[in-house]
């Protein structure tokens, strides 16, 4: 009969959990960085591929370079995809203050960092 008491337990433990804390489904549906697109995606795959490969060989210096090089590149699309994006969004908002000032509060106070290391998972 020990069963069925551990089973009443076990009921009764969920059952005042559910009431004091209920599971509750999110979906962040909203892409933090808007501004990220095909070509920063396909960059970002060559940065880490390139960073794979130098791992691989024993860091070897031809792949250290090659794997800076496309970390540059990655950064530098990532800076005009960015700039373009902000750009696009105050021109086409430039009648609505509301917007305007969320924009250039996001800007000027960024909740995170823009540019996440090209060996950080993301």
């Amino acid at each position: 009969n020990t069963e069925e008491l551990v089973s009443l337990f076990n009921l009764q433990c969920q059952s005042v959990l559910d009431q004091v804390a209920p599971y509750k489904y999110s979906n962040s549906s909203h892409n933090k960085k808007p501004w990220l697109n095909e070509f920063t995606r396909v960059l970002k795959r060559d940065c880490r591929r390139a960073e794979r490969k130098w791992k691989k060989s024993t860091f070897n210096v031809f792949f250290y370079l090659q794997w800076k090089d496309a970390m540059m590149t990655y950064q530098t699309a990532v800076k005009e995809a960015r700039i373009n994006y902000f750009a696009n969004l105050i021109t086409s908002n430039n009648h609505n203050p509301r917007i305007l000032y969320k924009v250039i509060n996001s800007i000027t106070a960024p909740s995170t960092s823009v540019f996440s290391d090209a060996s950080a998972e993301t």
